[in-house]
């Protein structure tokens, strides 16, 4: 589980280190990642054939496989009467000199050899192998280092885009593959126009602007030999630690965009012109790891369902029953593996201390912040984490149930609220495979049985607690806390986690993660512009509720509105940065010129602004609002 932990990080400057003289590498975790293989045009054209080949010999394979089976569904049709009237004979087909029979038992041996094909497929499709960490991280010792090779871990569709990058340069016959070659080559990608599609960025103009820099350096290299230039190479190496930390199987193309932004001046400068920043790519690159994320687990939680028991029941088939539990809880393992629940992203450092605190002895674990941060969320990826068998060893095999206690005490005394908590305890420690979660905990304050020196509801838990009894997870809004559990025996049994408010780039990817139901459901459509603005907007207007529940609020209501709209104007259908201004207007009141009016437009027009309410003193007005748009661009 230790690899699992690690924090992602991205390789820096100092990290990267000289090989050889056309050679680059870098230090991860202990060991020496470089580029080894070397293009050559005739290889490339080679196995370009092979591929051809491939695809002629699998469209024959399945022809085959395919005419040999319906050969033998004509055969059983031909003999219906054998059917209706002998059919135990059917078993001896194999004996019958037809022909179609013939036919279909050529045709397994191709079915047989379509099964190869697929399983081998299969196996290379895992292409990035778990790196065992070592302390050893000095470049002095580089040279007594083990070196991977990052080749092999790129997929199928980057390894294309990078042979024709090294087609291209060979074309223009330049010295070296530069990253402006690469990136021409990335946007031929339908992955990655649909991404500069998103981000608003009109492709055609974008390859104009790259055309005049493709062909800047017509030397060629002194030895006659086309080689990546040292910046291609670390934006592969960077890409390879960026999926290794994303639990990818292999490097993709959406990997290599943001380190070619980084990599590159002139690409920065062509990209800044369409107001596109690095943080916009991450975070566009984000919404697509999410929505394939959101695909994988659907299939993961498809094959889960089949496999993983429904009930109490662990895998070895011996838990024990729990009927009290059963009733007064849900289990949020089985709703997460029939896909009840939405992707949990951007709270992999919540996640991480919840697993830190159990690993470290801790028997509850208490989920403090303000409402609409998404407390109830990170419960339910922790759900989907257990059914993916993500999580530390200790959590495997365990059902995640969350106590109903509205339910636990309504229609009873206090006496039997504790009765039945105490036999939910009870199950609990008897079964050893549940981990339970009570949200707004602070609801079991204050009930006793009414007797002299009696516990509550809350002191029976805690005392169960502090003697590590069972695994409890709960959330209580931050107010709250400080109001009803602050000092008292239940939070002292229990570690506090607390779930702030998500920064701006969280927020994006949180509301991404919203936006594919979104547009299935209204048939609206959202560029990246929209979501942003939602966050800014909502961050800077909407005080009195906290990100991204009033972010989710805000997109929801435009899609609602813009799916009306869209009736009477097709035009509608894309929602637009003004389409959330005019949402916010609506729901703060404020006009919409004045919400949608940017930063930079203010600062601009400051001279006009402070004129509108004095008369005169042009010198000091000019003075003033030049050093304020110093002073905000940090200058």
């Amino acid at each position: 589980m230790k690899n699992d932990l690690l924090e992602p990080v991205l390789l820096q400057e100092e990290d990267f280190l000289k090989i050889s003289d056309n050679k680059v590498g870098a230090v991860f975790l202990g060991r020496i990642l470089h580029f080894g293989f070397r293009f050559k045009k005739s290889l490339i054209l080679l196995c370009r054939l092979k591929t051809k080949v491939d695809k002629v010999i699998n469209l024959l394979s399945y022809t085959l496989a395919i005419a040999g089976i319906l050969s033998f569904i004509f055969w059983l049709y031909l003999n219906l009467e054998l059917i209706n009237y002998r059919p135990e004979e059917l078993l001896l087909f194999y004996k019958s000199d037809h022909p179609l029979i013939l036919a279909f038992f050529i045709s397994l041996i191709f079915v047989m050899f379509i099964i190869y094909r697929v399983s081998e497929k299969k196996a290379s499709l895992k292409r990035i192998k778990k790196i065992k960490e070592k302390n050893n991280n000095q470049k002095s010792d580089y040279r007594q280092m083990s070196k991977i090779d990052i080749y092999g871990s790129l997929s199928d569709d980057f390894l294309l885009i990078l042979e024709n990058a090294y087609l291209l340069a060979n074309k223009l016959r330049q010295k070296e593959v530069s990253t402006i070659h690469l990136f021409w080559c990335l946007l031929y990608s339908p992955k990655i126009s649909n991404l500069f599609v998103r981000l608003n960025v009109d492709i055609n103009k974008l390859t104009d602007l790259l055309k005049k820099y493709l062909a800047v350096d017509k030397r060629a290299s002194g030895d006659g030999k086309l080689m990546l230039s040292s910046h291609v190479q670390e934006i592969l190496l960077s890409a390879f630690v960026d999926s290794y930390f994303n639990r990818q199987s292999s490097v993709g193309v959406l990997n290599v965009v943001p380190f070619c932004y980084q990599k590159n001046p002139i690409l920065k400068e062509i990209l800044y012109e369409l107001e596109i920043s690095q943080n916009k790519i991450e975070n566009a690159v984000n919404w697509f790891r999410i929505n394939e994320k959101m695909v994988a687990d659907y299939r993961i939680f498809r094959k889960m369902a089949r496999l993983k028991p429904g009930g109490n029941m662990n895998r070895s088939y011996t838990a024990i029953a729990t009927p009290t539990i059963d009733h007064f809880s849900r289990d949020l393992t089985v709703m997460a593996k029939y896909g009840y629940f939405e992707v949990c992203v951007a709270r992999e450092k919540e996640i991480r201390q919840i697993f830190e605190a159990f690993e470290g002895g801790q028997s509850g674990i208490l989920l403090v912040g303000h409402p609409g941060v998404g407390k109830k969320t990170i419960i339910e990826g922790l759900a989907q984490l257990m059914v993916k068998e993500e999580v530390p060893s200790f959590l495997k095999d365990k059902r995640l149930v969350e106590l109903d206690v509205s339910r636990l005490v309504s229609g009873s005394s206090p006496v039997q609220a504790q009765e039945r908590l105490l036999s939910i305890i009870n199950e609990m420690q008897k079964s050893k495979n549940i981990i339970l979660y009570i949200e707004n905990i602070e609801n079991m304050m204050g009930i006793s049985s009414g007797a002299e020196e009696s516990l509550e509801l809350s002191e029976v838990l805690a005392e169960t607690l502090s003697r590590q009894g069972i695994y409890c997870l709960a959330s209580v809004s931050s107010e709250n806390y400080a109001r009803y559990l602050e000092g008292k025996a239940l939070a002292s049994a229990m570690t506090v986690v607390n779930i702030s408010e998500p920064e701006m780039d969280d927020a994006i990817c949180m509301i991404e993660s919203k936006i594919a139901w979104l547009e299935s459901k209204y048939g609206i459509y959202f560029d990246y512009n929209s979501i942003e603005e939602t966050v800014k907007l909502s961050s800077k207007y909407i005080n009195d509720k906290f990100l991204p529940e009033k972010a989710v609020g805000i997109i929801k209501a435009a899609a609602v509105k813009n799916s009306k709209l869209a009736l009477k104007d097709e035009s509608k259908k894309v929602c637009t940065k003004h389409d959330i201004a005019e949402v916010v207007s609506e729901i703060t009141g404020i006009l919409v010129s004045k919400v949608s009016e940017s930063e930079s437009e203010k600062l601009m027009n400051l001279e006009q602004k402070i004129h509108e309410r004095m008369i005169g003193q042009e010198e000091a007005v000019s003075a003033i609002s030049g050093s304020l748009r110093r002073a905000r661009a940090e200058m």
